[in-house]
């Protein structure tokens, strides 16, 4: 347990770590991948043929994908609207 006036789970700055209730609006590869659920061959893919786009960002040059781009590309490769698994599977078996 946490001593008074400590933070139980304290950041190396000793702030509490801030959680946003939205998604970030830039990721790296590492997260860009966990947030589509896009196997990194096919992204490895989609970038080299310009359908995702990254930029270098800071000191490191850090490659950093733009959410609305990547919500576009799983928009594209699955479709639009999900579909609902009965209709998928109407008239089979009866």
């Amino acid at each position: 347990m946490a001593a008074a006036g400590k933070l139980a789970n304290p950041t190396s700055t000793g702030r509490a770590p801030v959680i946003f209730a939205v998604p970030p609006l830039t990721f790296i590869k590492h997260d860009a991948l966990a947030y589509t659920g896009i196997a990194e061959k096919v992204f490895d893919a989609l970038e080299k043929a310009g359908t995702l786009s990254s930029r270098r960002i800071g000191r490191s040059g850090a490659r950093v994908y733009h959410r609305a781009q990547l919500d576009d590309v799983v928009a594209r490769l699955f479709g639009s609207g999900m579909n609902d698994i009965d209709d998928e599977f109407e008239g089979i078996g009866g």
